[in-house]
Parts: structure tokens; C-alpha cells; sequence
């Protein structure tokens, strides 16, 4: 029941219109003296003063304020204003016909409920009602002074005690609204001045983000580099920079309003079309590498086509932002074909390549490599693999070494000759050059990374060794004959002599044979005749031959 008269007694609100919720306050009041006023005619009917008129008033108050109750909170709360003011206005004008006695009593109720019709209501309703309400005044004055007709209802003193009530009471109750009236009007103006404030400081500042953009946008396309331009659906240019337009060779105004057909020959302009009709068609940019032939040459770009949509999501138009990559383009290319040759290369001079990251420990291998160590295309490269393939007599040797060029107070260089063993138990020779890296100084400088080289030199190992089995050979056979030999170097004037030789002229073998050493063992006249001779020969395969003497000390015999 409490919730029920608290629910009656606490008028609606409505967050978002300031001026209803005021009007619905008030309406909420009234309709509670309506109520009671029908209340306290129910009472007055109850002790039978007037039973017709005070019928006449309940049904009046009861029906009013429970339609503008309903109306009110069914959110029409203007219309309910309208009923309760048309309901007030019409007793108090209808009570003032019929009772003309009290003129001052009607005009004080006249007024109330013009100004009440003015506070639920709008100007034009009080103008009307108050143009209404002086002149049922009059006419009432009138017939009281003049004596017109006698009062067609006789009151009884408790409906004359009554309509005073309710007319003081409907007074009240707007003198208190009015006062909350206007200090909410006031506040409601100050919040409108403020309102009114920071929409002008947020369109100002929406107007000085607009300026700064459009001088942004401006700056960015007059003195960008990157060639920028804008397409419709047409594949015709609608917006196009400095840059792009120069690049073309001309200036934007004499490309806008043409179409990539217009400009590019036929293959190009196909390919840029297709691109950007698939943009319209998805909705979704791409980025490529595109080429284009300008006045200048060949020009690659990279290309970065992206939709501008519209309220819809609909693709209006394609923006384009072109770097120009020609330079980076041939500097790929010629690095490709580096590479390329290095490859070959590689390839055909049978060298491995490796690069080992400390850091991670991972280790690049190529090709060659893997052949070289006989490890399988798809087979790890590590480091404990390799070591496994190295001969056991070399392993320790090449494992120090390793560890050596990692020494932070080291170089970093590594150059050494061991044998590797194959899965078929063949031994190879391998060199392997490398170069390890290193980052940091003083205490943190680190090992990070080894790139080297290696090659199979397993044939050269065995025709150095042929080479020295048949150099023992000759040095045996030239001892068993007392045979020597030598080899004249006419730009340094020397002669390499084998063993033998030095043994038969008697001189400390490895020592250099001079013009000196000769002539003290063969004199003079010989050591100037056999160089003579010597100095003759320019032909390959021309004989030289003299017998001479040869002077040996008594104890060289």
C-alpha cells in the first residue's frame, strides 16, 4: 500500500527533456488536489449540502485527474497538461457563471487557472484562456450590478468555503512551482549557456583540426617524394601529386580526367586495370611490385592500391602510392646474379661453404659441403656430426684449433689441413679456411659467428706424395750413378742443384751455387765457358754440352 501512495506521489521523470519533467511534477500535484478535492465533495454530498453540484464536482475531479494520470504516465504528458488545465479552467468558469455573487472569488479563480494553463500548456492556450477569463469576469460584474438574471444554483455556504479552497490551493501549489520553476529555468539556462560554450569551443576545435588536416594533407602531397594518386571506378585519374605527375612527365593538371588507357601503352594499362577493378570488385588493397615505361626509361614501383569506401561500405575510389625501387630492383638483380656466378662457381670448383651462428648454434651448410663431408642432403649439420667424419689422429689437433678461434684475444682465423673418413671408410684431405666474428669489447667481447671454406684436396695430397716418392727416386738413381743435376735460373743467376750434384762438387748440399762457389770449384776459364754456353740456349729443348775438369782439394778425394 506505501509502495502504491509513493508511486501516486512521485511524479515520472524524463532524463532528456527537462522542460516535461517539470511539467509532469507539477501536473502530479494537481492531479493529488484534484483528487482530494473530489474527495472533500464526496464528504460534503455525504452530508447532503447540494447533492446535484457536488455530484457534478466528483465525477469532474475524479475523471480529470484519473485520465491525466494515466495520460502522464503513459509519457503524454503535454496532453495531460492540456486536460487538467481545460478541466480547471472550465469549473472555475462555470462555478463563477452560476455563483456570480462572489466576482472576487471568480477572478482570483480565473487567474489561477490561467496561469496554470500557462505552466502545463503553451502561450498561445493562456492568451486565449486569459482573453476568455476577463471576459466571463465582466459579464458576471455586469449582470451582478445590473441585476440580469438571479443565480440559476443556489450554493450552499460549504461549496462557497470549497471553491475558495481549491482556488488557493491551485494558488499554492503554482507559487511553489513557479519558484522551483524558475530556479530550474535558471539552471537550465546556465546549462544551455554551457551547452551553447562547448559547442562552439568543440566546433572551433573541429574547425582548427579541419584546417591543420587540410594544411597536413597539402604539406604531405606538394612535397612528398612517393608518387600518389587517386582512381575512380572508370580507372580514370581524379586526383594525382607533384611527384606522380612528374614521373609520368608532365604536371597533375594534364593527367587528371584521363584514364590509365589514356597514358600507359596497352599491356601496362590492361594489367593496372585488372588490379584495380579486382580492388572495386573485394574491397580488399594489395601491395606489388609493378613496372611502368615513363620518358626516362623502364621505372619499377613499389605499389601500395588502396580502397576508399563510402558511408555504404561501398568502394568509391582506389588511392595509389608508388616508391620508386628501380635502383634497389638492379641492385637485387645484380646481387642475384652475384650470387648466381658465385654458385656456379662454388659448384664447379667443388668448395663448401658453411656458416655456423655461435649464438644459436646453427650451422648453414651447402651442398658442396655435405658431398665433402659425405653427410646426406636432409641430414642435420652439427658440429659434434662433423667432428665425427675427422680422422682420430687429427681430431684433438683440429678440436684446439677450433677452440682457438674463438679466444676473444685471438683473430678469429682458422686455416688447416686433416683427413676425413667417409662412410666406405675412404680417407679424404680437406683445407678448410674460416673466419670467426666477434661482438663486445674488453671482458664481453664474444664469439657470434664462423664462415669459412672448405675443399677436398685429396688428389693434390697424393701427387704431392707421388711427387716426393719420385724425387726420392731420382736422388737414389743419381747417387747410384754418381749422376748430379742442376737447374740454371738465368734471373737470379743461380743454380738449384739436386743431392748428388753438390755431392760430386763437393759443397754443402742446400747451399746456393754462385758465380763465386763455381769458379772456385771448376776455375775461371770453365765456370766463363759453361755460363757462355748456358747463355745461348734460347730455344726449349737445345743441348748444351762441355767436358771440363773439376778442382778438388786433397781431402775431397
Amino acid at each position: 500500500m506505501f509502495a502504491a501512495v509513493r508511486n501516486i506521489l512521485t511524479p515520472p521523470v524524463f532524463p532528456e527533456d527537462y522542460e516535461t519533467t517539470l511539467k509532469a511534477r507539477l501536473l502530479n500535484r494537481i492531479i493529488i488536489v484534484l483528487w482530494l478535492g473530489g474527495a472533500i465533495a464526496l464528504g460534503a454530498m455525504a452530508l447532503r449540502q447540494n447533492v446535484n453540484l457536488l455530484a457534478l464536482l466528483i465525477i469532474a475531479f475524479f475523471l480529470a485527474a484519473t485520465i491525466g494520470f494515466y495520460l502522464m504516465r503513459r509519457g503524454r504528458v503535454q496532453l495531460a497538461g492540456n486536460l487538467i488545465a481545460v478541466t480547471l479552467w472550465a469549473l472555475v468558469a462555470g462555478a463563477s457563471i452560476l455563483w456570480r455573487e462572489l466576482s472576487p472569488a471568480s477572478t482570483i479563480g480565473f487567474a489561477t487557472a490561467t496561469v496554470t494553463i500557462a505552466l502545463l500548456t503553451n502561450r498561445r492556450w493562456s492568451l486565449v484562456m486569459l482573453l476568455l477569463s476577463i471576459l466571463i469576469c465582466g459579464i458576471i460584474d455586469a449582470a451582478d450590478q445590473y441585476n440580469w438574471w438571479s443565480p440559476l444554483i443556489q450554493t450552499s455556504r460549504g461549496f462557497i468555503y470549497l471553491n475558495i479552497a481549491i482556488n488557493l490551493s491551485v494558488i499554492a501549489l503554482i507559487m511553489i512551482e513557479a519558484q522551483n520553476g524558475f530556479a530550474a529555468v535558471i539552471a537550465q539556462a546556465q546549462q544551455s549557456v554551457e551547452r551553447i560554450q562547448n559547442e562552439i569551443t568543440g566546433r572551433k576545435r573541429v574547425e582548427e583540426a579541419l584546417r591543420q588536416s587540410q594544411v597536413l594533407y597539402r604539406t604531405l602531397m606538394e612535397n612528398t617524394t612517393e608518387a600518389i594518386s587517386m582512381l575512380d571506378r572508370d580507372g580514370r585519374y581524379v586526383l594525382m601529386n607533384e611527384a606522380a605527375a612528374k614521373q609520368i612527365g608532365g604536371k597533375p593538371e594534364d593527367f587528371i580526367g584521363r584514364t590509365i588507357a589514356d597514358i600507359f601503352p596497352g599491356a601496362v594499362a590492361q594489367a593496372h586495370t585488372r588490379t584495380l577493378q579486382a580492388i572495386f570488385d573485394t574491397g580488399q588493397g594489395t601491395t606489388a611490385d609493378v613496372y611502368a615505361p615513363l620518358p626516362g626509361g623502364i621505372r619499377w614501383f613499389q605499389s601500395s592500391a588502396q580502397p576508399i569506401l563510402d558511408d555504404n561500405g561501398t568502394v568509391k575510389a582506389v588511392v595509389n602510392l608508388a616508391i620508386d625501387i628501380t635502383e634497389r630492383k638492379r641492385a637485387e638483380d645484380a646481387i642475384r646474379e652475384q650470387e648466381e656466378r658465385l654458385r656456379q662457381s662454388v659448384r664447379v670448383s667443388n668448395i663448401g661453404i658453411f656458416d655456423h651462428n655461435l649464438v644459436a648454434d646453427a650451422i648453414y651448410s651447402s651442398p658442396e659441403e655435405r658431398k665433402i663431408y659425405d653427410l646426406e642432403p636432409d641430414e642435420p649439420a652439427t658440429f659434434e656430426k662433423y667432428l665425427s667424419r675427422i680422422h682420430p689422429d687429427d681430431r684433438d689437433r683440429l678440436i684446439a684449433a677450433v677452440q682457438g678461434t674463438r679466444d676473444p684475444e685471438g683473430d678469429g682465423n682458422f686455416e688447416e689441413e686433416y683427413r676425413v673418413i667417409h662412410r666406405n671408410g675412404a680417407v679424404h684431405w680437406l683445407t678448410t679456411r674460416s673466419q670467426t666474428l666477434f661482438e663486445g669489447e674488453g671482458a664481453d667481447r664474444h664469439a657470434v659467428r664462423t664462415v669459412g671454406a672448405v675443399l677436398d684436396i685429396t688428389e693434390r695430397k697424393r701427387a704431392e706424395e707421388a711427387l716426393r716418392q719420385s724425387e726420392a727416386s731420382l736422388q737414389e738413381a743419381q747417387r747410384i750413378a754418381r749422376l748430379g743435376s742442376f737447374a740454371f735460373d738465368p734471373d737470379t743467376q743461380t743454380l738449384n742443384c739436386s743431392e748428388q750434384a753438390y755431392v760430386i762438387l763437393g759443397m754443402e748440399p742446400g747451399k746456393p751455387v754462385t758465380a763465386t762457389s763455381c769458379k772456385e770449384k771448376l776455375g775461371r776459364d770453365i765456370c766463363a765457358e759453361i755460363m757462355e754456353g748456358i747463355g745461348q740456349l734460347t730455344q726449349p729443348g737445345e743441348l748444351y754440352e762441355i767436358e771440363h775438369d773439376l778442382l778438388i782439394a786433397p781431402h775431397e778425394t
